[in-house]
């Protein structure tokens, strides 16, 4: 069993009472198994039994509405979906025993959490406002607060200049920077680094041109490499170079079912003699397709049947 204190003050009756005469409740610990007792609340029994009997006949007085509609945020729960209890409860004065209104448990335990006071309630209001928040931003604000999108492009004035060899930056961005940090004499030596040395212009990446030879309408990968995708791309745009639309009143086959591929566009991985015997009888699918070829049977050489 838990240990409790052995006087608690009640905290509507104001009277140090046993803590025997408190309600219980049993907690079963996840950790070891262990069931323990807390006390339920630290108003007594007796104090219990008062609040009850005050909410029975406030009840009798005012019945339930038949519309859930909480009377402090105006909520409706009428139709509320998974409705399997009521959704508001009797809200009343602790002190004088009158009915206030129904409620919903937000409201109720909300305003409960501020002891049921007004003024406690008018704070919190005084402290959502815009000029309150503002208030206390100035009175909590880091007064010496840099962003870190601020920082990033800073530079510390007491960088060495040999460390700025070979220049990652503009020496004219490099130089505000400086001079914005304050520093005029690491400023001066970026100019005269940058006065030294003379610019150096950034080389160009031009893509190498594949040399592919077509002559007499056949194509020659000689001297492409495999390996880079050279040949295959060569011989692709060869290919769809001469495709043809897709025509009904031809014998047309698709490319997979004719030589047994799995992926029709295992023909750019053919030789070059195979692409130039059978780049004139290709067609589009019916859809118009370049990745679902189709063939003409009756044009292909017999060498290439199979």
């Amino acid at each position: 069993m838990a240990i409790y204190e052995e006087v608690i003050e009640c905290r509507t009756c104001k009277e140090v009472k046993p803590h025997t005469e408190f309600g219980k409740q049993k907690r079963w610990s996840t950790t070891n198994g262990e069931v323990t007792e807390h006390l339920n609340s630290r108003q007594c029994l007796s104090c219990d039994s008062n609040d009850a009997k005050v909410r029975r006949n406030l009840e009798k007085q005012f019945p339930y509405p038949e519309k859930e509609v909480c009377d402090a945020c105006d909520t409706d729960f009428t139709h509320h979906p998974k409705r399997k209890k009521r959704y508001l409860v009797l809200d009343h004065c602790h002190d004088t025993n009158e009915f206030r209104g129904y409620v919903c448990t937000r409201c109720n335990t909300s305003v409960g959490g501020l002891g049921d006071n007004r003024e406690e309630i008018l704070k919190r209001i005084e402290y959502l406002t815009p000029e309150n928040q503002l208030k206390l931003q100035n009175k909590h604000r880091k007064k010496d607060y840099i962003p870190n999108n601020e920082t990033k492009n800073k530079v510390k004035p007491k960088v060495k200049i040999n460390k700025l060899k070979p220049m990652k930056k503009q020496p004219l961005d490099l130089m505000r920077a400086f001079v914005d940090a304050g520093d005029l004499t690491y400023a001066l030596e970026v100019l005269k680094l940058s006065n030294d040395s003379p610019s150096k212009s950034k080389p160009t990446k031009t893509k190498s041109k594949s040399k592919v030879k077509v002559k007499n309408g056949r194509l020659d990968t000689t001297g492409l490499d495999s390996k880079s995708g050279e040949k295959r791309n060569a011989r692709k745009k060869f290919v769809h170079a001469k495709l043809k639309d897709f025509d009904s009143s031809k014998n047309l086959v698709p490319v997979t079912e004719q030589w047994g591929w799995k992926y029709p566009h295992s023909i750019y991985a053919r030789e070059d003699d195979f692409i130039n015997a059978v780049s004139g009888s290709l067609y589009l699918s019916p859809k118009g397709y370049k990745t679902d070829l189709y063939v003409d049977v009756d044009t292909i050489p017999a060498t290439y049947w199979n």
